[in-house]
This record gives C-alpha cells, structure tokens and sequence, in this order.
C-alpha cells in the first residue's frame, strides 16, 4: 500500500510542478511581447520575417 501512495504521490508533485513550468513559460512569453510592444516593434511583422524563406 506505501508503495502505491508513493507512486500516487510523486504522480500528483509532478503534475503540479509541469503546470508550474507551464505558467512561468508562459509569463515569459507575454514579458517578452510587452518588451516588442514597447519598442515599437510589430509583433505580426516580426513573426512574417521569421517565416520568410
């Protein structure tokens, strides 16, 4: 039974620090489009540059 709790336990940490992960990418993201936005930078033409062939 210790075994299985364990198992469900460590389950549940590492659900919890993936979401934490995803939540600081995420705040990282949108700093870093406030940081273009500020500039004056186009977003949308920033993302068709690096599309471009």
């Amino acid at each position: 039974m210790t075994s299985y709790m364990a198992r469900t336990a460590k389950y549940f940490l590492t659900i919890k620090a993936a979401r934490e992960l995803k939540k600081e990418i995420e705040q990282a993201g949108l700093d870093n489009l406030i940081i273009l936005a500020d500039a004056g930078k186009s977003i949308v033409g920033t993302y068709l540059n690096g599309c471009s062939p």
